[in-house]
């Protein structure tokens, strides 16, 4: 047993971050994104569906404080991908 603590939360994190995390996302595609930016007040879902989305870069800002701003998120599953769990990691 280590008696710094530190040294056994730091291998720990170590091994997360080097062989776990990777391993629960091993694959990925991309998606591609589009916005729309409200002016006023947010409106209902179907509105929101229904609005004309500018494409989006990734990593530009996106709305004001207490602003509304819809996204659109679009990719194809690939077919090898055929019976496996997928999901969408979105990181905001």
């Amino acid at each position: 047993m280590h008696e710094e603590a530190s040294l056994t939360t730091g291998r720990a994190t170590r091994v997360l971050i080097e062989r776990i995390l990777p391993a629960v996302h091993s694959a990925s595609v991309e998606l591609t994104v589009g916005s729309y930016v409200l002016e006023g007040e947010p409106v209902p879902a179907a509105a929101g569906i229904a609005l004309d989305y500018a494409p989006y870069r990734v990593g530009t800002e996106w709305g004001a404080a207490w602003g509304t701003t819809w996204f659109r998120l679009e990719g194809r599953i690939p077919a090898e991908w055929r019976g496996r769990r997928v999901e969408a990691l979105i990181d905001f």
